[in-house]
């Protein structure tokens, strides 16, 4: 199962260190699911919605010099790999704007789920 996350209707890809983040998120959350079917399901759900809040969080720091290029992509109709691989180029400080997307991500999950 290492890498790939099952979701309700179709099997992601996910890095393993996205995968062991998930991972602690849930030990943190202190859900901590017996069924693998279950433990699964629950990783790829929670892989996509991250994958849905980082584009959000990427879209929202993008220049707006790139709003055409961007644009231009979604006319093709791109994967969310092409999408996150096009933000990562043109928000210049994509890897801090991640970094902050995972954290809290993981913290209002965290608190949602031990409030």
């Amino acid at each position: 199962m290492l890498g790939t996350l099952t979701n309700n209707s179709a099997t992601q890809t996910v890095p393993a260190e996205v995968q062991q983040f998930l991972e602690r998120m849930l030990e943190d959350a202190r859900i901590a699911p017996d069924n693998v079917e279950l433990r699964g399901t629950m990783l790829g759900e929670l892989a996509a919605r991250l994958q849905q809040q980082l584009i959000l969080d990427l879209l929202d720091k993008m220049p707006e010099t790139k709003f055409d290029e961007f644009e231009k992509l979604m006319e093709g109709n791109p994967s969310s790999e092409r999408i996150l691989a096009f933000l990562r180029l043109a928000v210049p400080n994509h890897a801090d704007v991640v970094a902050h997307s995972l954290m809290n991500f993981k913290d209002n999950f965290v608190a949602g789920a031990t409030a």
